[in-house]
C-alpha cells in the first residue's frame, strides 16, 4: 500500500486536502481604501459581509476523499488511475474557481482605486494537487507497464 511512489503522492494530495480544508485560511487578501476582502474556498468576505460557497467546499473535500480512497485501490490499477484522472480534472475545476474568484474581488474592489493585495499558500493548493495526481498517474501506469511486462515473459 505505501511500499510504492504513487501511494506517497496520494497521500501528500490527502494531507494537502486536509490542510486546506481545516487550517488553509484565506487565499488572497486585499486592501483597497477602507475596504479590505478575505478569500479562501470557502468563502469571500468584502467588508465584513461573507458569502458562503459549498461548491468550492464540497470540490476540496471531494478531492481529499478521492486521494485519500486511491491509495487503497493499488489491487484495482485501471480503477485507481480513472480516479487520477477525475481527481486531476476536478483540480483544475478547482484551481479555475478559485482565479475566478480572486479575479471577481480584484475587479470589485479595483473600482475605487489601486488594490494592495497578496496570495496565500492556499491559493497552489489546487496546482500542486493536479502535480500530485500526476506524478501518481506517472507511477501507476509505470507499475502497469512492468506487469504487462512480466505477463509478457511468462
Amino acid at each position: 500500500m505505501i511500499q510504492r511512489i504513487q501511494s506517497i503522492f496520494l497521500l501528500l494530495n490527502a494531507l494537502l486536502g486536509v490542510y486546506v480544508l481545516f487550517w488553509g485560511g484565506p487565499f488572497y487578501t486585499a486592501v483597497q481604501g477602507t475596504r479590505n476582502a478575505s478569500v479562501d474556498f470557502m468563502s469571500v468576505d468584502i467588508n465584513g459581509v461573507r458569502v458562503n460557497d459549498i461548491v468550492s467546499l464540497l470540490l476540496l473535500a471531494g478531492l481529499t476523499f478521492i486521494a485519500a480512497a486511491s491509495i487503497f485501490l493499488y489491487q484495482n490499477r485501471p480503477l485507481q488511475i480513472k480516479a487520477c484522472w477525475l481527481g486531476t480534472g476536478l483540480s483544475l475545476m478547482l484551481g479555475l474557481m478559485a482565479f475566478l474568484r480572486y479575479r471577481s474581488v480584484m475587479s470589485q474592489l479595483g473600482e475605487g482605486g489601486p488594490v494592495e493585495g497578496s496570495l496565500g499558500l492556499s491559493f497552489a493548493a489546487p496546482f500542486l494537487m493536479i502535480a500530485f495526481f500526476l506524478l501518481a498517474l506517472r507511477g501507476i501506469m509505470r507499475d502497469e507497464a512492468l506487469i504487462k511486462g512480466m505477463d509478457r515473459l511468462r
